[in-house]
């Protein structure tokens, strides 16, 4: 990116700011101690860990961030994919605890519904800032912890049945570093399943690329600009969130050196698009959550943009015509899906899966139950299928503010 330059966006500064240990570790029924363990600015929470993370924490973005996985799971038909190696990893087994780790659990929604779906196991959720569950309301078997995985795991090593990172990107500093220290926290044989946003938007099916607007494409969208300037300023940041979709994007049959290729798996699903009749309901449902997630984080990011060096009037245009756009959202969020499962030992396969007898599965996305989803058993393929979703992303990167104005 040319005439770029790194930011340090020290949030620290502000005399609202409240400090503590960079490694800060709780237990989430510590609410009390909440006020202690994050830094507020003009009115915002952000976690007091990782500056590379951007986005607050505190109620408004809790709330965002369950619709965002309440509009992923109903396009899932599920909390994650792969239900049939999920289920067949997480079976009961006499004699072994079986244990679920959420890296980047935000709210803990998810850990908490897998908590109730797997009763039998243990799940743990890790997340830059506490989460907003107190002890009464948390199943037996779920447990918070507050940590930086940029920092490494491996106090973790060798431990999990089940690995899930779900929109961990903006907040990583070393993309793969990161997915060998996760890696290394699965048992032989456990599956790690990585979910995380495409920041292009996407039109059609199969879906192809939405252009951004900009001096040099006028007709452009701006909810495009807003999510491409949300990963940019990221960038800026000192976020790796660039080779965390290479990655996503090529799969682990190549990038999960602990994993077994013959069990890796990528995926795309794009969320909302107009459907037959049968879908129309669900996805309006899911469009309507994606359409208020958007709007929340694209408020969130404002003081993000205005730090980078935007124009207060550049970024109320962004955002007042954004939500024009999505009161008639045509075009479709991409998630980049990846999973694989852990060799039993050095250069061998994983082991066999158990026999297992699945529940009813109609409305998940293994059994068609969605019909915007594409799964890859191949890297080729998912190479092949990146190449015809991004033809036309021949539109120049918009300058930045402190280069010249756009």
């Amino acid at each position: 990116m040319s005439g770029t330059r790194r930011l340090s966006f020290n949030l620290e500064d502000n005399k609202e700011s409240r400090v503590t240990s960079r490694n800060a570790y709780t237990d989430a029924t510590l609410d009390s101690n909440r006020l202690a363990l994050v830094k507020r600015e003009g009115g915002r929470d952000f976690n007091v860990i990782n500056e590379t993370y951007l986005l607050p924490t505190d109620s408004e973005e809790w709330n965002r961030l369950d619709k965002q996985h309440r509009a992923i799971t109903l396009g899932l038909g599920g909390l994650y994919p792969a239900p049939d190696v999920v289920r067949a990893v997480l079976a009961p087994q006499e004699g072994v605890s079986k244990r679920v780790l959420d890296l980047g659990c935000g709210t803990g929604i998810w850990s908490i519904e897998m908590a109730r779906e797997f009763p039998h196991c243990y799940i743990l959720g890790i997340d830059l800032a506490p989460v907003p569950v107190t002890g009464t309301h948390l199943p037996s078997n779920c447990r918070f912890e507050m940590n930086d995985i940029c920092l490494g795991l491996p106090q973790l090593r060798d431990q999990f049945d089940v690995v899930f990172a779900r929109l961990i990107a903006l907040g990583l500093k070393d993309s793969r570093q990161t997915l060998a220290d996760i890696q290394g926290c699965l048992k032989p044989g456990g599956i790690l399943i990585w979910i995380d946003g495409d920041y292009d938007l996407f039109s059609g099916w199969p879906m192809v690329y939405r252009p951004f607007v900009s001096s040099s494409n006028p007709t452009g969208s701006y909810t495009v600009r807003v999510c491409y300037e949300l990963q940019r300023s990221g960038i800026l940041g000192g976020s790796d969130v660039k080779t965390a979709g290479e990655i996503l994007d090529e799969g682990f049959w190549s990038n999960g050196s602990l994993l077994d290729p013959d069990t890796c798996k990528a995926a795309s699903i794009f969320l909302p698009i107009e459907g037959d009749q049968l879908q129309r309901d669900r996805l309006k449902y899911i469009g309507m959550l994606l359409r208020q997630d958007f709007i929340g984080v694209t408020e969130a990011a404002q003081k993000i943009f205005l730090k980078v060096g935007w124009p207060k009037e550049t970024v109320d245009l962004w955002i007042a015509r954004m939500k024009d756009e999505c009161a008639n959202a045509t075009s479709g969020m991409r998630l980049r899906i990846a999973w694989g499962r852990r060799r039993a030992a050095s250069g061998s396969p994983a082991p066999p899966l158990p026999k297992v007898v699945l529940e009813d599965t109609s409305e998940s996305i293994a059994m068609g139950g969605y019909p915007f989803y594409e799964e890859f058993d191949t890297e080729e393929q998912a190479l092949a299928a990146a190449v015809i979703r991004n033809r036309p992303k021949d539109i120049p990167a918009p300058p930045l503010p402190f280069e010249s104005t756009d």
